[in-house]
């Protein structure tokens, strides 16, 4: 599937998705297309051959990863692929090893009558031959793309949708946090509601995931209850000066630095006292010393 040539339609700009998708989301979408069977085509799915449809194909995550680049993470993938399924573009079956992915109405997307229509110039050789595309790697125009373009209201309910989607993930990825005070639900026209969606238009959805998982890395925010049982909470992060705070890392744990070998006192003796006492003496006025002690 390195061979050959790939076909899109510039109306992709204009399609909803596509416009509500970041840069990394928007790689992630050309490499699953390039990735589907163009025909039927037998794989080995949980153990089982299956017959899999144009559109289909099986992989993994670290796969897609490997045609995205390094720079594109498993869970920029893991999330986009959550998207993608919630706005109906793609189906995904995963198992602890591989996944069925499905893109939705596949048929759509392809036109099986366009073909390359350009033909040599007049100043071209003879032997010149035309275009001819290869199907194992070509994608083809978006057929009926208007039909899938957005009036004002499909426009509204896309981002209500959007929304509704980034809100739901949010909830998830913070219940899975093990110790902290889970969330049931986020209804509309509630504060929280506000303030999470306000979060989500400032810093968009991978920043809000990123600051959930901030709160792990924090004792305080995961295992403190004051006295009159005060205790971080979803209602409390989702607050403008909390959520900063919480994203700039100023709750989470510090290294304690490394304290200082003391030197030990040297344990005072007789002898020390002596010297503190007479000063210092020379050898031959401790001699005698030692003399008057003898005679006595």
């Amino acid at each position: 599937m390195s061979a050959g040539w790939i076909k899109i339609h510039r109306k992709i700009l204009e399609n909803a998705l596509w416009k509500d998708c970041t840069p990394e989301q928007k790689v992630i979408i050309i490499t699953l297309l390039l990735m589907a069977n163009h025909e039927k085509k037998k794989w080995i799915f949980s153990g089982k051959e299956y017959e899999c449809e144009a559109g289909q194909f099986v992989t993994s995550l670290s796969s897609i990863q490997k045609n995205t680049g390094k720079e594109i993470s498993t869970m920029q993938i893991r999330r986009c692929l959550e998207k993608l399924e919630k706005y109906n573009f793609l189906t995904s079956k995963a198992t602890n090893k591989n996944r069925l992915i499905t893109i939705t109405n596949w048929e759509v997307y392809q036109n099986e009558t366009d073909e390359p229509t350009s033909k040599p110039t007049s100043n071209r050789q003879a032997t010149d031959k035309q275009p001819t595309p290869n199907k194992n790697v070509r994608i083809k125009e978006l057929k009926n793309i208007d039909s899938i373009r957005c009036t004002s209201d499909e426009s509204v309910k896309s981002e209500e949708l959007k929304l509704k989607t980034e809100i739901e993930l949010v909830v998830k990825e913070w219940n899975s946090i093990e110790g902290i005070r889970k969330v049931t639900r986020v209804a509309p026209k509630t504060l929280r509601y506000t303030q999470l969606k306000t979060r989500l238009s400032e810093y968009g959805i991978d920043k809000v995931l990123e600051c959930v998982h901030g709160v792990e890395r924090s004792s305080f925010l995961m295992g403190y209850v004051s006295e009159n049982g005060w205790q971080a909470t979803f209602d409390w992060f989702v607050k403008p000066a909390n959520f900063l705070k919480v994203f700039e890392g100023n709750y989470e744990d510090k290294a304690k630095p490394n304290k200082p070998t003391s030197v030990p006192t040297p344990k005072q003796t007789a002898f020390h006292n002596f010297k503190s006492e007479h000063g210092e003496k020379s050898d031959e006025e401790l001699n005698e010393m030692v003399r008057k002690l003898q005679k006595r």
